[in-house]
Formats: structure tokens, sequence, C-alpha cells
């Protein structure tokens, strides 16, 4: 059994991990552990605070493999992650990928190749639009401040990563608008869960590189 540790951004992000991540990669003989990112109380922290996590992680657990779970939307400047480049200066898959290539290469050569980064474009919520149908068989009428809202955000993006980042139009906030009641830690899991990880694979591509990653770990074993 590989065993893989997911360092998540906050509670959302472990959630998917428990609930809908761990159940498709178990079966592949990959055992997961999502710790949270030390020393943040949820969301992003300075580049070598999270350096140490992941360094520690990979000299005390030599046979694991390591990856990452943050949202592009909580990474700023001040974070000093190695790539970061700012806002309209490239598109957004760029910015993630230069990241990724950033915080690979500050690992150690000798354990880099158990390190495989991911940044999820844009945030934890953009997977959800994969199949906004979950919502609807969810939430009632009631709960909605305005359904259609989601279903026109839904069909104007064939691909729910491209759902930009801004204070007003990320993923995230554009749910905290159309659903007043939602809750980021405890609905955003159960609603991946019911949309399950084939339909999330299929419309959403820097997601699916990054589970692709994960599962070619068995072919480097």
């Amino acid at each position: 059994m590989i065993q893989l540790i997911v360092i998540c951004e906050g509670e959302s992000e472990r959630g998917f991990c428990q609930l809908v991540l761990a159940p498709y990669l178990l079966p592949l003989g990959i055992y997961l552990r999502p710790p949270l990112i030390k020393k943040s109380g949820g969301g992003m922290v300075h580049w070598l605070v999270l350096q140490r996590q992941l360094e520690m992680h990979l000299k005390q657990e030599k046979q694991a493999y390591i990856t990452t779970f943050i949202d592009l939307y909580g990474i700023k400047a001040r974070h000093k992650v190695p790539g970061f480049t700012k806002i309209g200066s490239t598109n957004s898959l760029n910015r993630v990928l230069a990241m990724e290539r950033g915080m690979k290469e500050a690992i150690p050569q000798e354990m880099r190749y158990r390190f495989l980064p991911y940044i999820q474009l844009h945030d934890f919520e953009a997977l959800l639009f994969s199949d906004v149908t979950v919502f609807h068989d969810t939430f009632s009428e009631a709960d909605f401040a305005d359904a259609t809202e989601l279903d026109r955000i839904a069909t104007a993006y064939q691909n729910p990563e491209d759902i930009n980042d801004s204070k007003v139009t990320a993923p995230s906030k554009r749910l905290e608008r159309i659903l007043p009641g939602y809750d980021k830690a405890l609905d955003g899991p159960i609603l991946a869960q019911e949309i399950g990880m084939e339909r999330l694979l299929e419309r959403c591509p820097h997601f699916r590189g990054w589970v692709e990653g994960l599962r070619n770990i068995l072919e480097e074993e």
C-alpha cells in the first residue's frame, strides 16, 4: 500500500479528500492522509512555513508521497510562493503551473520525486460547478437567492476551472451570494461526493491531471 499525504488548505479540501479522493484511490492501492497546513487556521501561509511542513513529512516518512491541495484564490504576493506572478500578468493556468514547478524545485533534489504539488483553479468550489444539478437536488428553492444565476454560470463555463478569482467572481464568492446558507466545510465535500469523481475528472482538466499524476505513483513503485 502506497502512503499519500495531502496537505490541505482548509476543512473543505480535507473533507473532499476524506469523502471523495481517498475512497477513489484506496482500491488502487493508495492510502491517503489529509493533514491541514500548520499555523494557518485555514488558508494559505508563507511558503517557508509550508515548505518546512512538506520537508518534515518527506524526511520522517521516507516511503510516503506528498502533495498539496491549496487554492489559487488564496495565494498572494506576501506568501512568497516560488514562481508566483500577479493576476493579469499571464493566464490563471500558467500562473498555477509556474508555481507548481517552483514549489517542486524548491524541495531538495533527493526528495523531490516524492512531492507532487497541486494548486486548485481557482478555489475548491470550482469543482462543484461540474454538475450544478446536485444543488437543485440537495437544496430547496427557498434556500437559493437566485437559482437561475447558478445555472447561468454553469452554462457559461465549459471548464469550471475557468470561473475566475476576484473577490466577487471566485466560485466560492458566487456560491455565497447564490446560496446564502452554503457551508463551505460541510456542504462542499458532500456535494462533490454526489457529483462523483468521474464527472469531476471529465469536466476539470487541471484537476484530472493531478489525479492522473497520483495514479502514476503506482507505476513508479
